[in-house]
This record gives structure tokens, sequence and C-alpha cells, in this order.
């Protein structure tokens, strides 16, 4: 589905590219399918030739300067270097796309017996996908990996009931009936893209990339909390994209921080008469109060490049206590 909305024209350079298609006794062919691709962006575009065998294409971007100095491709005239040039932003609706997932799991349980119970899973993936739209005239552009890959996960669980003491009256009631529980959940970091924060590309879709300057990005996770919230991966080795490309880095190929929680319960259950039970909760969220980091900020053009500004929503430690009364 193509929406578009009409656009006057006004005043613009443009440029064109046209030839003509004959065989070899100069006879013009007609219908012929000609292909063109810019080698930087990795625009491909298609024309028939007509009766006379000749075609035409229309210029995405245009490199160079007129004879005044001024840049052929500018942001002011976009609408002339459109593809349908009556129309202006065009939407594409298509249900479409490629993604493939592939993961070995591990699975550890010992089932409840003697008061206990523990269940231990770990996961190794590799999630990619075509999904984005930096470049709508190349979808090998965008392949790369998905924004929820997530390589390693790991999951333990336990119930514990603390075995009852042999005791009468109101000891019975205060050293027997306790349980604990908890939840340990380590897995590593989501994707994230570098965008450059600049229309480089003048096709006026706004996801261009950074141009990535080569070595390595990704510092280490070992350095104190404060180094990596200033500074989470090497921005030297990234710019704004060249003029009339979308960027040369690839797409999610650096990884944010790590995220670590363990949640953990302690529950009392004791017997008031035959049909009245009292039960006390204690839970523990985020018991060892640690900090998670959201994603850095990945705009090349941005004054906070680099650098984290925000936690994942509820990482604190939080503990509450609870009376329940069963009758």
């Amino acid at each position: 589905m193509l929406l578009c909305a009409p656009t006057l024209l006004g005043q613009y350079t443009t440029a064109s590219l046209g030839g003509t298609v004959t065989d070899p006794t100069g006879g013009a062919i007609p219908s012929a399918k000609i292909t063109i691709r810019n080698l930087d962006t990795g625009l491909t575009l298609s024309a028939l030739t007509d009766a006379t065998g000749a075609y035409l294409f229309s210029a995405i971007y245009i490199p160079g300067v007129d004879a005044n100095g001024n840049p052929l491709s500018t942001v002011g005239n976009t609408q002339a270097r459109r593809i349908y040039r009556n129309c202006g932003p065009v939407t594409r609706t298509e249900s479409s796309g490629n993604s493939s997932y592939h993961a070995l799991q591990l699975n550890a349980e010992k089932r409840f017996s003697r008061g206990f119970s523990l269940l231990a899973n770990y996961t190794l993936s590799k999630n990619m996908d075509d999904l984005s739209a930096a470049n709508p005239f190349n979808r090998q552009f965008e392949r790369g990996l998905s924004g929820d890959d997530v390589p390693h996960n790991f999951k333990l669980s336990g119930i514990y009931e603390i075995p009852r003491a042999g005791l009468s009256g109101a000891a019975d009631k205060i050293a027997n009936g306790w349980q604990l529980n908890g939840i340990l959940t380590w897995q590593s970091g989501f994707p994230f893209t570098v965008s450059s924060g600049r229309d480089n590309s003048f096709s006026n879709v706004g996801a261009d990339r950074a141009d990535y300057l080569g070595g390595r990005a990704q510092l280490s996770l070992d350095r104190p909390h404060g180094e990596q919230v200033l500074q989470w991966f090497d921005t030297s080795r990234f710019t704004v994209n060249a003029p009339g490309t979308f960027g040369n880095s690839g797409r999610n190929i650096l990884r944010g921080p790590r995220y670590f929680n363990t949640d953990f319960g302690v529950l009392k259950n004791t017997r008031i008469t035959e049909r009245t039970r009292l039960q006390f909760r204690a839970e523990f969220f985020n018991l060892f109060n640690n900090v998670n980091l959201r994603l850095p900020n990945s705009n090349v053009s941005s004054a906070q490049f680099g650098r984290i500004t925000a936690v994942v929503d509820d990482s604190q430690r939080i503990v509450q206590f609870g009376l329940k009364l069963d009758f």
C-alpha cells in the first residue's frame, strides 16, 4: 500500500541519467529493463525503455556543485529529487521482512521433594532481521542483529521449606512454618545502532547511520559504573556520514549494559486454629540494589553522545511486607 500527499513544486536544480538501448544493427530495443545501482548508498533503480529504446532515471542524490558552487543536493530541493515528484513523503506499508532465530536451550530441574525445588535454564541465541528503514531502497543494508537480540539469558529460581522442628506450643508457632524463595535473572544487554543525527543522505528519511572509522568501539565492562555512564563506548570511532550516503556502520553493531536482578522472599505460615491460618510475607525486589542502566545516547550529533542518562524502571531495591489471614 502506497500513500502519498500531492505537493506543489518550486524551482529546483535537478539532474537525470538517460540513454538509448540498441541491438548490434542499431535498431531500438523497446521494453528492455535497465537497472542502475549507487555503490555508496546501495540505491537501486529500474526503468523500461520506451518504443524508441530510450530510458530515463531521475537522480535521488546528485553529487557535486553547480556553476555558483552550490551543492546540487540539499534539504531544500528534496522534493525535486523524489522518485515520485508529484507526491510528498510516501508511506509504504507491507507485510514483509525476514528474520532468523537460532538458540541452544539448557534446562535443569529438581522437582519439589523434601521441601526443596530448583529450576535453572540458560539460552544461548542469535536473532537477526532486516526490519529497519534507514535505506528504503536496499533491504540488505538493514540486515543485522534484531533490536531484542539477547545472546545470553540465565534464570535460576528455587523454593525451600525449612524443615520443621519437633516443638510444641508457642515455640512451634514461632520456629516452624518458614519458607524461602528467590528468582535470579542475568542476561546480556540489547544491541543498538549508532546514528548520524543528520540527513546527509538527503533522503528525508531521517535514519542515517554514522560512519565507522575502524578500531574497537566496545569498551570494557570491567570499568567502574561512573566511567561507564560517562562513556559507554568509544565515541571517537564514529563520525557523521558522508554526504550522499546512509552511513557505513552496520545496524545494531554495539551492545548496551547487561541486566542483573535478584528477587527474594520469606514466608511464614502460622496455623491459629484448624480452619484459620495467618501468613506473613517479606519480599525484596532487586535484593542487592543492582543498578541496571538503559542504552546510551547513540546519536553522533548529540551533546550527550555515548553517555547513559537513565536507568531501567523500578531498578531500585523495593521491600514490602504483608499479612494475610485465611479462614
